[in-house]
């Protein structure tokens, strides 16, 4: 077999090894967050604090303190940090969170446990409000309290230190 032969077998192989690969790689369904005028994307920057209220499977409701912290902007993503606290055993939960605005006022955000070691996730979208100040909507995702899927509302307005 020649040198050619050789290439050519090679890459013929490497093409079917692509389209397999192609074919069988999971569909990217990733939207791209939109780019906003800065004075929107900073208005979002900040701590913000409220409720998330928890709704079981019995439809006992739960509330628990949220603390938002939203500090850093790469590319039109939101970074920051998150703390749930439990009022009813008094345990807090630690969170990285990242997310962006799909339209002008609608804004996705993910949030997984900081201890990686503990199973606590999840994904909320929320509406901001036209001012700037109130951040309500929805969210889902795994506790690791209850070991199951959880689900419920956030509200949380904006702290405004002058």
């Amino acid at each position: 077999m020649d040198l050619i032969s050789l290439i050519i077998i090679i890459i013929s192989a490497l093409a079917a090894l692509i389209t397999i690969y192609n074919q069988i790689k999971p569909n990217n369904y990733n939207v791209k967050y939109i780019k906003l005028p800065k004075e929107r994307i900073k208005s979002i920057l900040g701590s913000w604090e409220g409720d998330i209220i928890d709704i079981t499977d019995n439809d006992t409701i739960k509330s628990y303190s949220l603390n938002l912290n939203l500090n850093r902007i790469r590319g039109n993503n939101i970074l920051g940090s998150a703390t749930i606290i439990n009022m009813n055993d008094n345990n807090n939960y630690s969170f990285d969170v990242h997310g962006g605005f799909y339209q002008y006022h609608f804004f996705k955000f993910e949030y997984i446990n900081t201890n990686r070691a503990v199973v606590h996730f999840g994904i909320s979208l929320g509406e901001l409000s036209s001012n700037s100040k109130e951040l309500s909507g929805k969210y889902i995702g795994f506790g690791t309290t209850r070991e199951r899927i959880i689900l419920g509302d956030i509200k949380i307005t904006k702290n405004i230190t002058n």
